[in-house]
């Protein structure tokens, strides 16, 4: 998992990509690319869940839309309770008021 976020994050700072970001295109390149990419995303976030990191785990959420990669309900669900259980209200608040926005704008 380590690995393909380095990978992805070293793609980000390529030179040669622009107007586009290199992680960008690598996750949009193909489905199955823009699956893995998925995969791997989630799977950190729920690790980060899992050792109660929510800072890493809104910091990966918000690099999954940063890298147009569209987050499940249930990826959603388990930033907003980490940072609840955290006593993180404001943040928690905030990640459910972005999540209905984006529901509303069909991004979600």
């Amino acid at each position: 998992i380590a690995l393909g976020l380095r990978l992805l994050t070293a793609a980000s700072k390529a030179k040669g990509c622009e107007p586009d970001r290199g992680d960008d295109l690598v996750a949009s390149h193909s489905t199955p690319a823009q699956r893995a990419a998925t995969l791997v995303h989630k799977r950190a976030i729920n690790q980060a869940v899992m050792k109660g990191e929510w800072k890493l785990a809104v910091k990966l959420l918000g690099l999954m839309m940063e890298r147009s990669l569209k987050p499940s309900p249930a990826v959603w669900r388990n930033v907003v309770t980490c940072c609840a259980k955290a006593e993180k209200s404001k943040k928690a608040t905030g990640l459910l008021m972005d999540w209905v926005k984006l529901s509303e704008e069909g991004k979600s």
